[in-house]
């Protein structure tokens, strides 16, 4: 277990941004609290909204990182670590990440929508979708970080830290949110970025844009250096092995876990469905897609020691699972 651990935290290490990076800190217990950035509205099928955050309560509050709407049915788009959630002609949407993110742990997370499904990702990885189609519904609110414009006497403040905040009208791909989660180079040239918040002694919008410069609201805002982040990202998270499903219309199971190399999934429904494994490394690396035909597969795994990312997916759909590697 001791090589193991030290695997990962040389293999993160490889993927660092430096130490001392500025966020947006919301502290613990303080209501009201919030970065106001203007009516930005995103119209059309495209959007991605992405975020550093490290959160430091686990008791279940709503925790808006990003958030453009006051009730399911005006939201034009918000981020949370829990979920992804928007409005379309179709209807309202929220996707669950089914990975449940640790306290004073610092991730990448991403939210997307193509005009064909809505996806969630950690760490640059996909680790759900689901179908869905319709324009963006449009309202008049006013985006907020890290907490509702207009709460009603809602809870729905973030606790903890922010950072890297950015707002697409593009839905970008796995490969894009891998490849720049902790720094985008030239924002100003950006294609269909809309507003980036790096929150470096200012709230700033670094994509160039003034009109949507960030307003600190509340009386404990403040901008600060993040204690609890180590320069990448965690490799921990806070879901039992083997339990990363959020819907019981989709179940899967893989053993031995951990695993040696070789291991087995057992999909009950495979008959009906055409089904693809992805297994991917932790900072969106993929490094094995196979096609799954039988209820159980055996799946010849040969990489180092390590906690992988294992989605199934459909046309429709993909659920994920951590598969973790390790010979002794």
């Amino acid at each position: 277990m001791k090589n193991l651990l030290l695997i990962i935290s040389l293999f993160i290490a490889s993927y660092t941004l430096s130490f001392g990076q500025q966020s947006l800190y919301l502290p613990v217990g303080i209501m009201d609290n919030r970065v106001d950035i203007g009516d930005l509205d995103i119209a059309g099928e495209f959007i991605t909204v992405e975020a550093i955050i490290t959160e430091q309560t686990s008791t279940g509050n709503i925790n808006n990182i990003v958030c453009k709407h006051i009730s399911p049915y005006d939201a034009n788009y918000t981020l949370r670590s829990s979920e992804f959630l928007l409005r379309t002609t179709a209807g309202f949407i929220s996707l669950p990440n089914p990975i449940v993110l640790c306290a004073d742990s610092t991730y990448h997370v991403a939210g997307t929508y193509d005009g064909d499904s809505l996806k969630y990702y950690v760490n640059g990885v996909e680790v759900a979708s689901v179908h869905w189609t319709g324009d963006l519904f449009l309202n008049n609110n006013i985006t907020s970080i890290g907490d509702m414009w207009y709460n009603g006497g809602l809870n729905e403040q973030y606790y903890g830290y922010i950072d890297e905040v950015r707002i697409w009208n593009v839905a970008r791909t796995e490969t894009e949110i891998a490849s720049n989660m902790y720094n985008l180079p030239n924002p100003t040239t950006q294609s269909g970025l809309l507003a980036y918040y790096q929150f470096n002694g200012n709230y700033n919008n670094v994509q160039g844009n003034s009109a949507w410069d960030g307003t600190p609201i509340g009386t404990e805002i403040s901008i600060a250096s993040n204690p609890l982040f180590n320069g990448s990202v965690s490799s921990n998270f806070c879901n039992p092995i083997g339990i990363f499903e959020y819907s019981n219309s989709f179940e899967f199971s893989i053993y031995p876990n951990p695993t040696k190399g070789n291991f087995t999934i057992d999909i009950p429904r495979i008959s009906s469905e055409d089904f693809t494994l992805t297994i991917s490394n932790l900072v969106g690396q993929k490094l094995q897609v196979d096609k799954l035909t039988d209820e159980k597969s055996i799946i010849n795994f040969k990489q180092p020691d390590g906690i992988y990312f294992l989605t199934i997916s459909t046309a429709k759909e993909s659920y994920s699972k951590i598969i973790i590697v390790q010979q002794d």
